[in-house]
This record gives C-alpha cells, structure tokens and sequence, in this order.
C-alpha cells in the first residue's frame, strides 16, 4: 500500500512540474486603435509564473515609420535600479534598458517595466516587440530563467500628413525598416504638389537633417556608392513656387556588409562520452541583430534556429563528429564556426537466450528385493 501512495504522490508531481510555464514578457496598450497625430501609451510588463526575479533587461522594437516614442515612464516600475536607463532610438525603432529590482525582489503577475509614451505618424499595423532579453532569479546564483516574449499589435488608421510636398524612393533599399548588404545606393524623389520648382538633396547619418536651400537642383534622382555599414539617411527638401522651401523629407537606408562576430560554441558539462552532447552557441551581431543559427552535423543540416541555449545534438557518428553552426544576420550575411565532439555510446549487452533443459528420462522402478528367510534344520 505505501509504493501505491508513493507512485501515486509521484506521478502528481511530475505533472504538476510538466505544467510550470517560463516567465513571460508582454504588453499592455491603452487601446488598440489609433488614427495619424494621436497619442498613445503602452506599458512592458512581466508575468514570472511564480518565480522570484531581480535582474531584467531586454531591448523594445517598433516600426519608427509609424510610430515615434517621445517619452519614457518609470513610473510604478517593479525595477528600483536602472542599470542602463531607457535609451529611446526613433530611428532604428528600439528603447533599449537594463535594470534591477532590489531585495525583496519581484514574483507576480502584472509586474510594471516601464511605459512608454509614442505617437501615430503614418498608417499601418505596427508591432511592439521585445528581443534580446534576459530574466534572471533572485537566487543567489543570477539565474537565467527560462523566458517568454510576446508581441502587441496596434491599428494607425488615416492619412499620413505631408509636410514635405515630395516623395522618396530607392531601389536598391526599398525597404525602410529592413537591413541590406548592398554598398551601392540608388535614390530616387518625386513632388506630390503642383508648383515645385527645384529639390535640394543630402546624405548622411543625421534623421533630422534640415537640407541647406544651397546647390539646388532640378535632379530627381542620385546613387551613393561605396557606403559603408551603418544606419544612414536620404534627405530631399523641395521648393514650393509660392509657399517657398518646405520641410526636409527623410529615408532611412539600413546597411550591413560584415559577417556576425565569431560564434561562441560551448559544449555543456556531460559525465562521459557516452551521453548525447548539449551545446550553446552565440554570436551578437550589434548592427543588424542575429537572424537565426543553423546547426551541421557531419555536413548535413540537422535544423535552423532564432536561438541555441542548451541543445542536445542528435545524429552523431560513433567516435569523433564535426559540428558546424552557421550565424546569419538579419542582412543576410553569413559567420560559420566548427568543433570536434566524441561520441562514443556504451555497447548494447546482448542477453543469451537460456537454453530450456533436456528432461531426464523416468527411471524404470525396481522391484523390491524379498528378504532371505533360513530355513531351520531339523533334527532327529
């Protein structure tokens, strides 16, 4: 009866473990639906699915091309000490942050990040995402704890206002919000209202260059060669014939030529060669972001990955193993790493088969023996 209790107070354990869920992070918006030149406020919150948490960090994504953050609320934040203060980044679309929360630490539901104040500048479904994050336990140890990152989608209905008078366009960037490793831009512009005289046109990494109405000119197109990586912008400011210069139009072009940095491959400790390995792998690529990771066994693919914190290779030869793990970024380059692993399972024991008994043969029952009786001899 007490193995039956016993079995049975373990397997309610097993599931109840089987069901514990990883600490999730997500946002709360104040609505889901704006129009153009409306305000909004989002918050980033943490759910630790009954864990005790001190240390968050992570980077916000949003598309700058509809939505520009103007300011950042700690207000009724869970983190009492900011490691790294929120650093808001309208060009690239990121507020990046580090910070910790003291003794007694954070366990909860709806725990407060911070919030972030933005505005609607064009229309489209824009996403608020979290990427490179990380939660660590209050145990002592700084663990890291298994996390989850949930996105949150909002609707900018309307029509964009033009300040400009002028559109911009490139072909070989077309894209605003995505990474190229072409070196060799082409940009093209064209007025959206009548009566524009002349253009006047510029380049370089400053997102509110304000073009000088000097060296103007009836060109409607250029090409920059050679650009080097890095986050640059087109600007192009149009005359107007009765309005004269209007505001300075921008586009943003998003170059990577360089592989990720070299990918660090770290087999996890194991008791002996006879045990699968487990490996993490990384490589921070700062300018574009790593993409996702590719893991070779032995030259053939074995799967493609957003991250590798501690997976168990399969498919392993006997004895020594190449394992190759490919970075891209999110410019498509390309950083490719390699090590040796032994594999070298434990032998099957192969069990003999008992080999039944041959039965004796019955024994044929002897008769038994009838004593001797002497017979007495007489006398006369």
């Amino acid at each position: 009866m007490k193995r039956v209790l016993y079995l049975s107070v373990l397997l309610s354990g097993l599931l109840f473990f089987s069901k514990a869920e990883a600490a999730q992070l997500f946002f709360r918006t104040d609505k889901t639906s704006y129009r153009v030149d409306q305000s909004g406020f989002v918050t980033l919150n943490i759910n630790t699915e009954k864990k005790i948490v001190n240390a968050i960090s992570g980077v916000i994504t949003f598309n700058p091309a509809n939505v520009e953050i103007s300011k950042v609320s700690t207000d009724k934040s869970i983190v009492n000490f900011w490691v790294q203060s929120a650093a808001i980044d309208n060009s690239r679309g990121t507020v990046a942050f580090k910070g910790v929360v003291l003794n007694p630490a954070y366990n909860g539901t709806l725990g407060r990040i911070l919030g972030l104040d933005f505005k609607a500048i064009a229309p489209g479904k824009p996403q608020f995402g979290i990427i490179d994050f990380s939660v660590l336990a209050n145990d002592g140890k700084g663990t890291s704890l298994a996390t989850k990152g949930q996105a949150a989608a909002i609707t900018i209905s309307g029509t964009a206002v033009s300040r400009s008078g002028v559109s911009i366009a490139s072909a070989s960037h077309p894209n605003q919000q995505k990474w190229y490793n072409k070196t060799n831009v082409s940009i093209s512009w064209k007025a959206l209202e009548k009566d524009i005289t002349v253009f006047a046109y510029g380049f370089n990494k400053d997102s509110k260059t304000e073009v000088p109405a000097a060296g103007a000119t009836n060109s409607t197109s250029t090409v920059q060669r050679s650009v080097a990586s890095g986050v640059w912008y087109a600007h192009v400011r149009a005359q107007h014939k009765t309005k004269g210069w209007l505001s300075t139009e921008h586009f943003k072009i998003s170059i990577d030529n360089e592989p990720p940095p070299e990918i660090t491959i770290t087999v996890l400790p194991r008791l002996n060669e006879s045990i699968l390995p487990t490996i993490r792998a990384v490589s921070r690529d700062a300018l574009s972001g790593t993409a996702s990771y590719e893991v070779l066994v032995n030259g053939k693919l074995l799967n493609s990955f957003k991250t590798i914190t501690a997976l168990k290779l399969s498919k392993l030869n006997v004895g020594k193993n190449t394992v190759e793990v490919k970075a891209f970024d999110n410019a498509g380059n390309i950083r490719s790493n390699k090590i040796s692993l032994l594999y070298n399972p434990l032998p099957v024991k192969k069990s003999n088969p008992t080999v039944p008994a041959t039965p004796s043969k019955p024994t044929t029952p002897t008769k038994p023996s009838v004593p001797k009786i002497n017979t007495p001899i007489l006398f006369d």
